[in-house]
């Protein structure tokens, strides 16, 4: 048994260090995304900038089980094209859908979100978390509602 957990303890080091030597090498293409943006954040050009119409927006009452679709509008209003690599929810009721081609300065578009309320009840707080090549990268947009349960016919 004594031996059985050093071979694991080695294997685990082994592999992280692995995985530490994998990230320090991996280069990031930034070309293609239209960053101007160094890795550590530092600015060396005209840069894009996500503006959020509303970034906490009141999905109101609804019952459970209710599925319900809204939008986050936001505009770049930076000097460089806006580029949204990924959207992420803070839980799995939650789909975020975003636009996969930049935005150019001063154009608007939408995250479009989708809420499952199956199984919710109560007050709900739930996050988008937003990556893209502003700076800071990541943003987080927030929406809150309340479910009930729902009414007996």
């Amino acid at each position: 048994m004594k031996y059985f957990i050093l071979i694991i303890a080695a294997f685990t080091l082994l592999f992280f260090s692995q995985c530490d030597n994998i990230f320090k090498n991996k280069k990031m293409n930034t070309g293609t995304m239209n960053n101007n943006a160094t890795p550590n954040g530092d600015q060396n050009g005209p840069m894009p900038e996500i503006k959020f119409d509303d970034e906490n927006h009141d999905i109101g009452t609804m019952e459970q089980g209710e599925k319900i679709d809204f939008s986050f509008k936001f505009t770049n209003t930076g000097k460089a094209d806006l580029i949204i690599n990924n959207c992420s929810a803070s839980c799995g009721c939650t789909i975020p859908n975003w636009p996969r081609q930049p935005i150019r300065p001063g154009e608007s578009a939408y995250i479009d979100v989708q809420f499952d309320s199956e199984g919710k009840l109560n007050e709900i707080t739930k996050d988008v978390t937003i990556s893209t090549n502003c700076n800071p990268a990541v943003r987080k947009v927030m929406f809150h509602g309340l479910v009930k349960v729902p009414t007996q016919h």
